[in-house]
C-alpha cells in the first residue's frame, strides 16, 4: 500500500491514509532488503502485473480493462496489457518500488497467475504477448540491468495455458 499511496496520485487517484501496519510492514521489507544486500544476498522485488483497484478504474474510465476471476472468488480488475496506460503504470511503479527498496535488479511477477484471461484462442495469445512486452520494455525503461523472475508455478499450472512456443515468444 506504501507504494500505492505515492503511485496513484499520479494517475488521479486519492489512495487514502496509510495505517501504521501499512508502514510497518514496508519498513519491515525495507530492511529486509537492506540487510540482504548486506550480506550479499540479492532480494527480488515486487512488480506491477496489471491489477488495480476499482477507484483507479473510475478516475481513468478511457482505459481498457479486463475483470478477472480465480475460482470462486469475486473477480479483480486489470488494466489489458496491450493499453499504453499498463507499461505507465508499470513504470511509475517500478520507480516508486526501486525508490523505496532499492534493486538488486531481480523483480518477482507472475502473468495472470492460474487463470487465461481472454473469450477466444487468439485474444487469449495476444494479452500473453502483450503482457510480456509490456513488462519488458517498460523494464529496460527503468532498470535496463533487470530481470523478471517468475515462478515454475506460472507457466506450468496449466501446460494448455502456457505452451513452451508461447513462453519462449
Amino acid at each position: 500500500k506504501v507504494l500505492w499511496h505515492d503511485v496513484f496520485p499520479q494517475f488521479g487517484v486519492d489512495p487514502g491514509p496509510l495505517n501504521e501496519w501499512d508502514r510497518f510492514y514496508s519498513d519491515l521489507a525495507r530492511d529486509a532488503c537492506a540487510y540482504a544486500r548486506s550480506v550479499g544476498v540479492r532480494p527480488v522485488t515486487r512488480s506491477f502485473h496489471g491489477m488495480v483497484s476499482k477507484a483507479f478504474r473510475q478516475a481513468n474510465p478511457d482505459v481498457r480493462y479486463m475483470e478477472v476471476s480465480w475460482l470462486d472468488y469475486p473477480p479483480v480488475i486489470y488494466i489489458n496489457p496491450g493499453d499504453p496506460m499498463f507499461k505507465e503504470v508499470f513504470i511509475a511503479f517500478q520507480k516508486a518500488n526501486n525508490a523505496e527498496y532499492g534493486t538488486s535488479h531481480l523483480y518477482e511477477t507472475n502473468p495472470f497467475p492460474e487463470v487465461s484471461p481472454g473469450d477466444t484462442p487468439e485474444e487469449k495469445l495476444q494479452l500473453k504477448l502483450d503482457w510480456g512486452r509490456s513488462i519488458s520494455e517498460g523494464l529496460r525503461e527503468v532498470d535496463p540491468a533487470g530481470v523478471f523472475v517468475c515462478s515454475g508455478w506460472a507457466f506450468g499450472w496449466d501446460k494448455k495455458v502456457w505452451p513452451p512456443e508461447v513462453v519462449k515468444e
